[in-house]
């Protein structure tokens, strides 16, 4: 055997792992970067050999992630977001090219192994009395053995909009991926994020644009179905969660907190308005701002917290604020790019994802952590395959 074919099925084990690991929430990072190395080393060995020729739109994402790993803002404070955009990517990009054939039964391992976790800890919640739905300083939701319930979140959406994007083709499989669909949606509003609800919505509303009306529609009259059986038996807070963004979001007090927030983040922005401030900055320059200003912002909104978030709770605020305006002219052009991706799947995944984020982003930032670099730069790795940036010069895709 030799040594490139080795080395590819070591790959093909390496990214098959990653999105188990994902799914189990174990050795998630180890699988990350192993999956962006090799993929690297592989799409460069075809290069050398001649089996590819690269164009300038493959490197708009590379010089995008060095620019983040220098951070001008604050040099090289966001070196460990631009390691996981990267390896995100090159993953998706080398799986694509290598296993088109075989990416349906890849991505296929990210819904089963979630859902697996999940219904893991429904039988130990029924069966143990172990707790199903936590509170880890946020309002009682299921995040599983993840840090955050927007984890979940993101992690499950990612794995309904792969289901749809890439149906297998066994009959079978693909049923069963019917019923993971379920599994997961119901995990999602378990996990009470409302700005996963959001995207989910979003995405839902373009699917029905593109694909089906009446099997979007009959997807969200379940969806309410199953969340107003399950309201009752939620918790109080949860409940009140829910009702809230339905009946007033502007007036949830959760929201108006946010609201001195995304005022600090686009006051850093004004500060450096060009390269940004590199976004994990954000959490010391709040405290900073909040010292100075709180009495002030508290005059002006009662709900104000006198807290220091990570992130401003706003993607398009966090990543001017970040990486300023170079940093968002560089994220457009990235997502047309891959937006130009030949491949239907392809197009289908990263307009899903890209809805998502879009609505998701509105209330909330996952750029900070590897589930946000793996639902936004893994699907735009497979679709800038596809979209001319790399041209294959061999007879046929290995």
């Amino acid at each position: 055997m030799s040594e490139k074919v080795q080395l590819e099925k070591i790959f093909l084990f390496a990214l098959c792992g990653m999105f188990v690991a994902f799914g189990i929430n174990i050795g998630a990072y180890a699988f990350l970067y192993s999956s962006g190395v090799l993929g690297a080393v592989l799409l460069v060995r075809e290069y050398v050999r001649g089996n590819i020729t690269v164009s300038w739109k493959f490197f708009i994402p590379i010089v995008f992630f060095a620019y983040v790993a220098i951070t001008p803002g604050h040099l090289f404070k966001d070196l460990p977001i631009a390691d996981m955009f990267s390896a995100a990517f090159f993953a998706g990009a080398a799986g694509c090219y290598f296993f088109k054939d075989k990416m349906p039964s890849i991505l296929f391992l990210l819904p089963l192994a979630l859902s697996a976790h999940f219904l893991a800890r429904v039988v130990a919640s029924l069966a143990f009395d172990y707790p199903l739905i936590e509170t880890t300083g946020y309002v009682g939701s299921l995040t599983l053995s993840y840090s955050h319930h927007n984890v979940v979140g993101v992690l499950a959406s990612f794995g309904i909009f792969s289901l749809i994007s890439f149906p297998h083709p066994q009959p079978t499989i693909r049923r069963i991926g019917y019923a993971l669909m379920a599994i997961l949606g119901i995990a999602i509003l378990l996990t009470v994020g409302r700005s996963t609800y959001l995207g989910l919505a979003a995405a839902l509303g373009l699917f029905a644009l593109l694909r089906s009306w009446k099997l979007a529609v009959g997807g969200m009259v379940v969806a309410i179905a199953v969340g107003a059986m399950a309201l009752p038996f939620m918790a109080p807070d949860a409940q009140k969660r829910i009702t809230g963004m339905v009946l007033a979001p502007h007036k949830e007090p959760n929201f108006q907190n946010r609201l001195p927030t995304w005022s600090i983040g686009i006051a850093g922005f004004k500060e450096s308005p060009l390269f940004g401030n590199g976004l994990r900055t954000f959490e010391t320059y709040s405290r900073s701002y909040l010292d100075k200003h709180y009495l002030e912002i508290k005059k002006n909104n009662p709900y104000a917290l006198d807290k220091a978030f990570a992130h401003p709770h706003n993607s398009y605020i966090a990543i001017i604020y970040g990486w300023g305006i170079v940093g968002f002219i560089f994220i457009f052009l990235i997502l047309a790019l891959s937006l130009s991706t030949t491949k239907k799947e392809n197009k289908l995944l990263i307009l899903y994802c890209t809805t998502f984020i879009l609505a998701f982003g509105l209330f909330d930032v996952r750029f900070l952590s590897r589930d946000g670099a793996l639902f936004f730069l893994f699907p735009i790795g497979m679709a800038v395959i596809n979209s001319n940036a790399i041209l294959i010069n061999s007879l046929k895709m290995k």
